[in-house]
């Protein structure tokens, strides 16, 4: 994968902020950081750079919400890299098999065992010092048994799967304050039709409606 320069990132991170609501100066403090987060990290993650633009943006605003972090699908690592180097003082709570995916419904595309190429050693070594990292490997939602007490600021939910997408929702969505954010990634993506269904399905009953500010991602803000 090329890895593109940082005098690449800033002109376009400029130019694709200007949907978010920022001054000029806002705009280009924020195209800063988000220019250093991602060279960072952008050969460890299959995230384009605007969703990577958005997830970033929406951490930022629950700084001041109590809570842990939390995400599902991990992969390489990027992402968690980002919440761990952006946000230091919470738990950050990573939840992945680290050994591909589990089972599929008949509505996914994916298979069982995609995305195995990747561990909890090789995320580790990624995230360094960095001490707010809290690895849970295996299959959710078992493996977020004994967190039934937590509640989470900020949840980056990427699953692909209908099931693991859902039983996300069930699990986090009840556990997050007002103000709390959870992204979902791949909504409405042709190759992973069942993250808009559970979706969907879960927040038919629920006063909450996502919004996609960067295609194929959906935002979820609690009310």
């Amino acid at each position: 994968m090329k890895k593109h320069s940082i005098f690449t990132i800033l002109p376009f991170s400029i130019l694709h902020l200007r949907g978010y609501g920022f001054s000029l100066w806002g705009r280009l403090v924020f195209a800063w950081e988000f220019t250093r987060q991602y060279y960072g990290i952008q050969q460890a993650t299959k995230l384009w750079v605007q969703k990577i633009m958005s997830l970033l943006f929406y951490l930022k605003k629950t700084v001041d919400v109590s809570g842990a972090m939390a995400e599902l699908g991990v992969y390489k690592g990027g992402t968690a890299k980002l919440m761990a180097d952006v946000v230091p003082d919470k738990p950050l709570y990573l939840f992945d098999t680290f050994g591909g995916m589990p089972q599929v419904k008949a509505i996914d595309i994916h298979k069982a065992g995609d995305f195995a190429d990747t561990s909890v050693e090789e995320v580790s070594g990624l995230l360094g010092t960095r001490t707010n990292a809290i690895f849970r490997k295996g299959f959710f939602p078992e493996t977020a048994k004994g967190l039934e007490d937590e509640r989470f600021s900020f949840v980056h939910i990427d699953g692909d799967l209908y099931q693991s997408t859902l039983d996300s929702l069930v699990f986090f969505y009840p556990r997050m304050p007002k103000g709390g954010v959870m992204i979902l990634d791949d909504y409405e993506w042709p190759d992973c039709p069942g993250v808009k269904q559970a979706m969907d399905e879960f927040l038919a009953d629920k006063p909450e409606r996502p919004f996609v500010q960067t295609k194929y991602q959906a935002i979820l803000i609690k009310q």
